[in-house]
């Protein structure tokens, strides 16, 4: 015979049986680990904060030695912070494939200088873009089907 746990769940207060079958299960917290989508998020955002620490550290090594900041590494670091973003906002799944091309591509044009900085936030890209689910077909199905 199942166990009663007595609860105040019905209306006006009065307390009602409930089985322990009917009981619904605790609150599991949604973790990285169970949800492939948030995982890949929450990389995309750590990306989005490497490159911009990146950035700050960039622009004081430049300034202390008295040089220019190269201005289209800076542009395109801003992109990759931006399709970061879209990506943690679940706005835009191949940002993240960019933009871990890209930073490969700055990682080793720098590599000689500060360009090994970014190499960390090239894993969270490319891990995040590999744990992205990819858009297929049966899921754009029925939302096309819904609109019609």
């Amino acid at each position: 015979m199942p166990e009663r746990v007595w609860w105040a769940g019905c209306a006006g207060g009065t307390l009602s049986p409930m089985s322990q079958q009917q009981q619904q299960p605790p609150h599991q917290p949604m973790t990285p680990s169970r949800s492939p989508g948030l995982a890949s998020r929450v990389l995309a955002g750590a990306t989005a904060v490497l490159v911009a620490l990146f950035l700050v550290i960039y622009l004081a090594a430049v300034r202390s030695q008295a040089g220019q900041p190269a201005v289209w590494l800076m542009c395109v670091l801003v992109a990759v912070i931006a399709l970061s973003g879209a990506a943690v906002a679940g706005r835009l799944r191949a940002g993240m494939t960019v933009s871990a091309v890209v930073l490969g591509v700055c990682a080793l044009l720098g590599a000689f200088s500060v360009g090994l900085l970014l190499v960390p936030a090239l894993v969270t890209a490319i891990l995040s873009a590999a744990l992205a689910r990819p858009r297929t077909r049966a899921a754009v199905r029925p939302r096309a089907q819904a609109q019609a």
